[in-house]
């Protein structure tokens, strides 16, 4: 059986055909015939001289004709099959089919999806399949591999409709599973052989056809798919697509995880580039955009490196907004612009929350927590030397509610300890799981009471930590001053000139004297005590500032810089619960929609623009929109119709593909050597077919067509009278002599 696996070539080569046909044609064209009586003689003469290279000139056509047209066919790929004689004990296949449909399958090859070309190919095999003897299976390879049907059968047509369903995804392929599969298909085809000897008799010749990209970072080590590959089976791996220079976007992040309205927030995302072989850098342009405005950043990227890039955005407006990123380079050709792009899709807050947990009166001006509430109000203002303050909303817990406090669905931002006295077991352990899932802590230690507490602190977190918490001393009456901090931290780089004089000429008279090398120390007393530290805990933060601020005990509180200092470390110190990873495609998208709106109107709109269902999920007061249409990245939206249109945004969603299949290197040799020793035959070249010997036969035409065109040239050397003898006249002449 001949076949084409480029057709649209045999087009091509039909009106190539007509090129020397038309020039041959045109040729023979001739003027008005004009009759001289005194050369009528030369007639007979022109005559002969006209038979001899009629029959050079026509075997010339011809032979150009077929040059031509033998070299359009050779791009149209012909290939033959035939059918090839099974195993003595075999009486049929046991055909199994690992189709790959992960992200580097979307990729184009001659202007066709790699996954369009890999699905023709598989449904040819299936179609040379005998449903008389014949039974068959396949597998998808993507991020759950799964069989279409669950055991072998004959049905061959149900097969392939479900083949000719199937589309590209981009999600990641789990090679190591879909081969588990394959080989655990094949012990219970074995296994049940016994029972079911008309379907799955082990005298079924096995053979398993591979249609995969063979992507490095999807595919296990040669040992294990040699391992995993049956070895009673005869394996053919037809393997699509070249290793190519490929960017990636992946891993963006905000922190903190919640911005607030008018306060700085900081974007990250990773940039990778992958390349096959040594490549010289490039210039790659990240571009971010948000709120209309754009932020761009120019990296030079190495073959094979990943990079950081960073933005500050500050929001301003409240509520649900996109993020969108991508990324281009003039000189990489990028296959895969999927992962060209990345976004978060996050809420911002108009203020930040604070809870200031105090057992003192917070009306009491000889409190101290009568000057944190009034230092965290909105209506305090920065000094003329630091940038304005953001919002934030400050509310007032008693020491014993902490724990009930934490346990609640939204709990405070950040929590400022002051006045707390001793803490119970319960509030210290409710406080370090709270850190630990992304809250800030700002703890005064000022009194003997919250340095007993710190010390049971401490024993909580490590015990080896409360040996070295021992030597720490409270000290009442001590006349302490700042001498020295660390100001190129951002908490506080605000702090210069006369804020920084200001700040270190502060004196107490109760501190908590300790040595702590290995913490983040930001000021420290007079030799050498750190004064202020900080220290990271899971995804949060906890800072100690080891003296009572007390207005009877330092002058801190009334300063114009205690209002900075503490909004410094409420927005450095807070970084917020971590905000959960971005979805892949594939995976139900679960989306919070605001309080308040109309989930009756609410609709969704993908990436490209299309307007998808929403299925409603109800947890508590809370509604949550189901997405489970998101199968391409980008930023699906939550929208809300007004008077324009479509345009009120509600919330939203950002998918990305997984970093690991924007890795477009090969692992094509060791892949099919694999294959090879794990074969009981070696594998048979790749090609669309199981019960056929398939032969490409494109060579075979390029060779034919330059024979050919030498015979055309020997054929125009030689001397016209040649063909003369060939001329039925000459013939018939020649036989009278």
């Amino acid at each position: 059986m001949l076949t084409w696996l480029q057709p649209i070539w045999l087009y091509a080569a039909g009106a190539a055909v007509l090129v020397p046909l038309a020039a041959h044609l045109l040729s023979q064209r001739g003027g008005t015939p004009v009759v001289f009586p005194t050369i009528r003689f030369l007639k007979q003469v022109v005559d002969e001289g006209r038979r001899r290279v009629r029959l050079r000139h026509w075997l010339l056509l011809l032979l150009r004709c077929l040059a031509v047209a033998l070299l359009a066919a050779a791009f149209a790929r012909p290939m033959w099959s035939s059918t090839f004689a099974l195993d003595s004990a075999a009486q049929g296949l046991d055909a199994r089919i690992l189709l790959d449909r992960s992200a580097s399958m979307t990729r184009t090859e001659a202007d066709r999806p790699l996954f369009e070309i890999a699905r023709a190919r598989a449904l040819t095999a299936l179609r040379t399949l005998d449903p008389s003897r014949d039974v068959a299976s396949v597998i998808v390879l993507d991020r759950q591999p799964r069989s279409l049907l669950p055991e072998p059968t004959a049905n061959l047509s149900q097969l392939i409709r479900l083949v000719e369903s199937l589309e590209p995804s981009y999600e990641h392929g789990d090679a190591d599973a879909a081969l588990r599969l394959l080989a655990l298909d094949n012990t219970r085809a074995t296994q049940d052989s016994g029972l079911r000897t008309q379907d799955l008799s082990p005298r079924r010749e096995k053979r398993i056809l591979i249609f995969s990209d063979l992507q490095a970072s999807q595919w296990p080590a040669a040992d294990a798919i040699r391992a995993l590959l049956p070895r009673d089976a005869k394996v053919t791996i037809d393997s699509l697509g070249e290793s190519a220079d490929n960017l990636a976007l992946h891993q963006p992040s905000i922190t903190p995880a919640h911005p607030v309205i008018g306060q700085p927030a900081l974007v990250r995302v990773e940039l990778s580039r992958w390349s096959q072989g040594a490549t010289s850098p490039q210039a790659v342009t990240v571009r971010l955009r948000h709120e209309g405005r754009s932020q761009v950043q120019v990296i030079r990227m190495p073959a094979n490196t990943t990079a950081t890039a960073s933005f500050t955005i500050v929001p301003a407006k409240a509520g649900p907004a996109a993020i969108e990123l991508s990324a281009s380079s003039e000189g990489i050709d990028d296959p895969l612009a999927a992962d060209d792009r990345a976004g978060l899709s996050v809420e911002v807050a108009s203020s930040r929350s604070v809870a200031v947990v105090s057992g003192a009166d917070s009306a009491d001006s000889t409190s101290t927590t009568f000057y944190v509430m009034r230092a965290l109000s909105p209506q305090v203002g920065a000094a003329a030397d630091v940038p304005p303050i953001s919002a934030i909303t400050a509310v007032r817990w008693l020491p014993g509610e902490l724990p009930t406090r934490l346990a609640a669905n939204a709990p405070a931002e950040f929590i400022v300890l002051t006045e707390a006295g001793t803490l119970s077991d319960e509030s210290l352990a409710a406080l370090r799981t709270y850190i630990a899932q992304g809250g800030g802590v700002l703890w005064f230690i000022d009194s003997e009471d919250a340095f007993n507490a710190w010390k049971r602190w401490e024993s909580l977190l490590d015990p080896k930590r409360a040996d070295a918490a021992r030597p720490a001393q409270w000290l009442p009456g001590n006349n302490a001053q700042l001498t020295d901090g660390r100001f190129t931290d951002p908490v506080l780089d605000v702090f210069a000139g006369a804020a920084r004089s200001e700040l270190l000429t502060t004196r107490f008279t109760a501190i908590l004297r300790t040595a702590r090398s290995a913490d983040e120390t930001l000021l420290t007393f007079e030799g050498g005590s750190p004064a202020l530290w900080a220290t990271w805990l899971g995804a949060g933060r906890v800072a100690v500032f080891a003296a009572d601020i007390a207005p009877a005990s330092s002058d801190l509180v009334k300063g114009s810089q205690f209002a900075p200092l503490l909004h410094q470390l409420v927005h450095h110190l807070s970084p917020g619960p971590p905000a959960p990873p971005a979805a892949r495609p594939g995976e139900v998208v679960r989306v919070a929609v605001p309080e308040g709106v109309d989930t009756s109107t609410v609709i969704a709109r993908a990436p490209d623009g299309r307007l998808l269902s929403i299925t409603w999920e109800t947890a508590g007061a809370q509604r949550f929109a189901l997405l489970p249409a998101a199968k391409e990245p980008g930023i699906y939206s939550l929208i809300r119709p007004t008077s324009g249109g479509f345009d009120s945004f509600t919330g939203g969603a950002a998918i990305s593909i997984n970093p690991d299949e924007s890795d477009l290197r090969t692992t094509r040799d060791a892949t099919s050597a694999a294959a090879v020793s794990a074969a009981s035959v070696a594998a048979a070249p790749a090609a669309a077919s199981l019960r056929a010997h398939t032969t490409e036969l494109w060579p075979y035409f390029l060779g034919l067509a330059a024979a050919l065109l030498l015979f055309e040239s020997i054929i125009v050397s030689l001397n016209p009278a040649w063909f003369a003898r060939f001329s039925p006249r000459n013939r018939a002449l020649e036989g009278a002599s």
